[in-house]
């Protein structure tokens, strides 16, 4: 059980590999950003700045022609926050700026890279020309101003070594550099001599580059070539050649195909302040920025930036919302709480770049007291009773400076929201229970036991539903709760959960009845118009145990993957004979009816506390799965499979990633995620070319992180954040079933950390109406709730601490005494 909690937020540093034509090692170079002291004086002042700085990172990375503003060897350089980089015949600088603390000096350094016997007569060439032109005017004297000046895309070296090109360029806002090596030229010849650093040197495979602005990772690289009979590792890495020296090792390989060399981790990060911060929700954008929901107890430091709500709101706990730029660097973090307590559970987000949240409060807007901030035209302006548990349902904008829309969803008892989908329209579909018998917008439907699931549409504009009904049966004891949902293309939403009920509503079930023990999974399908149940089914197995479903995703085939927690032997499974013991994680494919397994199939050990979380998928129809696994000796056989962290962290719980291929036969993937105390993963997200987002909540002081600007845990207990690219396996960009995606700028604002408490009233922005965006359908299934949860905390569903309490407890953070 964790006691006292924090967190700070770390940020990548580190170069990236990536390939193109025939032999590319090709190495992204991303740096801290300099802190900035600004002085705002009101919160319009603020707005205004952050979006600037928005813009002005969104704008995609120029190399711009040396007219006089640099030295006369320098014939190319490109400015982006943290980082100079000039080119010229000497070789290349990078110029670095960082703070190793918050409240840290700034630290600089510079990195000259030069190619070691590399062709004397190769000069730096640009290509690529853009339309933008850059001007300096410094001074009084006119003759001194340099206007006018051309912009590229792509500068580098021809011929740099004999067959081999060097290009510097952009990825979005980001700077990568390939060495593309064409046939017959030899990869060994390349040798890159760094000056400026104080050592080079190789740590687990990674390479270490010692500055005085801070230490930079090159994670190892993974390195595979693509061919007619699929995907073949190849054995490789970095050697150190000299001094200070750099070149690459490449095991035989086919000269006459692509060999790829790619990083494993991109980034992994703390962020929280001095008491719990729990992460609950991912979502990652077309552009890879990361999204993330949760908790937080921090009321004085948790790193607000460029926050809608800079203020803790008086509660036990407030939601949070955070946006990570592809780096790692924070976009905006922001309290959304108000004097009662709030969690947050799920989220999405659209082809704008907007943040969908849903969770659970207990604030109410009445005499002396602060109301969750709600927008004017909400669909429900106030709890739907003084003190009572309602869900919430928010929408950010893409600069989290404003609510687009926020409104409660409740009635008379305990309702908690747990999980939110968007479809194509920006219509927002949300799951989670309810005890109340006027849950708003039930039409046809009534509540049938104890507690209830719920599924609901809410329309765009924020102000209205479209439908909401009760799914469950009448059982008097835990009851129903839904704990993930997701949408397909037409409409029709897809969710997960558990029931104790032996009447639960079955239609064209796989499995019409309940099949033992005190729970079972329940997968329903709902029409488009939410009339109807196009399928609704238990899944189970028969010990006396739970089977808990927790989260769901969806292809374009229709198609539902369910992940879930069971220690039921007999489960259904495709996979005879592989239960581990205890309790196992289980993933489940159902075909587009419901009506069969496409597989199932167990991940976990022998008499292992194991729990299955949350699901993703990729394009190719691979299942991204996360949770928490227990460790030796409990779990002397958990399964690993290309483990980037093969042994367990400690404590009595790590994190897990686990990946299964598309028909269900094997794991591609699967490792330990964690430091030496208790260790869990929430929920995961897809992303391009093969990554992985994962985060969750550690309590770990050596929770494997990244090139961090926090190296170390503040606290206790502290949300991660996790990027991890599945080696061997790089992946389209994850786009939900029936969606189209349209790529969007890369947010790379400046990140300045101020981790006290705010002296102004929490911001409650009305901004009726909705967006004009059309968003990409995302799926983010709610985190876990063990069934039992609900009944442990009847008798004090109104208290103002109930929602912390309640959340914490469901998940193994607390006992409940």
């Amino acid at each position: 059980m964790y006691n006292s909690f924090r967190q700070w937020l770390l940020m990548m540093l580190g170069f990236l590999l990536i390939s193109s034509l025939v032999v590319t090692v090709a190495v992204r170079q991303v740096t801290h950003s300099p802190q900035r002291q600004i002085n705002i004086s009101a919160a319009s002042q603020q707005k205004v700045h952050s979006e600037a700085v928005q813009q002005i990172s969104a704008m995609p990375l120029q190399f711009e022609a040396n007219e006089g503003q640099a030295a006369a060897d320098v014939r190319y350089i490109a400015h982006q926050p943290g980082y100079t980089l000039q080119v010229g015949t000497q070789g290349a600088s990078f110029g670095l700026t960082q703070r190793n603390s918050p409240h840290g000096s700034l630290q600089t350094a510079e990195l000259r890279v030069q190619m070691r016997g590399s062709n004397p007569d190769a000069v730096p060439f640009a290509a690529s020309p853009l339309a933008a032109r850059h001007n300096y005017l410094i001074g009084s004297d006119p003759t001194a101003w340099r206007t006018n000046i051309p912009t590229y895309a792509q500068v580098g070296y021809r011929n740099i070594y004999p067959g081999v090109d060097l290009v510097y360029y952009g990825n979005a806002s980001r700077l990568e550099y390939d060495f593309t090596v064409m046939p017959g030229a030899d990869v060994a010849t390349i040798s890159m001599r760094i000056s400026g650093a104080g050592s080079v040197t190789l740590q687990g495979g990674d390479l270490l580059l010692h500055t005085a602005a801070g230490d930079l990772r090159q994670p190892a690289p993974t390195i595979y070539q693509d061919g007619a009979t699929g995907r073949k590792p190849v054995a490789g890495g970095y050697r150190i050649i000299g001094a200070n020296e750099v070149g690459f090792t490449v095991a035989s390989y086919d000269h006459h195909a692509a060999l790829v060399i790619d990083p494993i981790v991109d980034f992994s990060t703390y962020l929280g302040g001095s008491d719990l911060d729990s992460g609950n929700a991912i979502a990652v954008d077309s552009a890879g920025n990361t999204y993330v929901a949760g908790l937080t107890q921090s009321g004085f430091d948790f790193p607000v930036h460029n926050a809608l709500q800079p203020s803790f709101g008086q509660g036990v706990s407030d939601a949070f919302v955070a946006k990570l730029n592809p780096s790692g660097a924070v976009i905006y973090a922001t309290y959304l709480g108000g004097g009662g307590s709030e969690v947050g559970s799920s989220i999405a987000v659209n082809n704008a770049g907007n943040a969908f949240v849903v969770g659970s409060t207990n604030s109410y807007s009445g005499s002396g007291t602060i109301g969750f901030p709600v927008t004017a035209g909400a669909f429900q302006i106030n709890n739907g009773s003084p003190g009572a548990l309602d869900a919430f349902i928010a929408e950010l904008n893409p600069t989290g400076s404003a609510l687009v829309y926020s409104t409660y969803l409740g009635g008379g008892q305990a309702d908690e929201g747990h999980a939110i989908a968007l479809d194509s329209t920006g219509n927002a579909y949300v799951s989670g229970f309810t005890r109340s018998s006027n849950f708003p917008g039930v039409n046809g439907t009534h509540l049938s036991g104890y507690q209830d699931a719920f599924v609901a549409k809410l329309n765009a504009n924020g102000t209205a539903l479209d439908y909401a009904r009760y799914i469950g049966g009448s059982s008097d004891g835990a009851s129903e709760q839904g704990n993930g949902i997701a949408v397909d293309s037409s409409g029709n939403a897809y969710t997960v959960g558990t029931t104790d009920s032996i009447d639960f509503p079955t239609q064209n079930a796989y499995q019409p009845q309940f099949a033992g023990g005190y729970t079972d999974a329940f997968v329903t399908k709902i029409s488009a118009d939410g009339a109807a149940l196009v399928y609704s089914t238990y899944f189970g197995g028969s010990n006396i145990g739970d089977d808990e479903g927790n989260g769901i995703a969806v292809d374009g085939s229709g198609a539902a993957y369910i992940v879930g927690t069971t220690n039921s032997s007999d489960l259904p499974s495709t996979d005879p004979g592989s239960f581990g013991g205890g309790y196992d994680a289980f993933v489940t494919k159902f075909n587009p009816a419901g009506s069969a397994l496409v597989y199932s199939r167990f991940v976990g050990g022998s008499n292992n506390d194991l729990a299955g979380y949350n699901i993703a998928l990729d394009n190719a129809g691979d299942a991204y799965i996360t949770g928490r696994t227990s460790g030796l000796p409990d779990n002397p056989n958990f399964p690993l499979v290309n483990a980037d962290q093969a042994n367990f962290g400690g404590g009595a719980y790590d994190a897990f990633v686990t990946e299964v291929n598309a028909d269900g036969t094997a794991l591609n993937y699967s490792s330990y995620l964690g430091g030496s105390d208790d260790d869990s993963g929430s929920a995961i997200a897809s992303g391009a070319a093969g990554a992985v987002y994962v985060v969750g909540l550690t309590g770990s002081s050596d929770f494997p992180v990244l090139n961090p600007e926090q190296p170390s845990n503040a606290g206790g207990g502290d949300t991660f954040i996790t990027k991890i690219n599945i080696p061997n396996n790089p992946r389209p960009t994850n786009t939900p079933a029936g969606s189209t995606s349209t790529p969007l700028p890369v947010n790379t604002p400046t990140p300045t950390f101020t981790p006290s408490r705010p002296t102004n009233t929490p911001v409650v922005t009305n901004t009726p109406g909705g967006p004009t965006n059309t968003p990409t359908p995302t799926v983010t299934p709610g985190g876990p709730t063990p069934t039992d949860c609900p009944n442990s905390f009847v008798d004090t569903a109104g208290d103002i601490f109930y929602p912390a309490i309640h959340y914490l407890y469901c998940r193994g953070v607390v006992n409940g005494t």
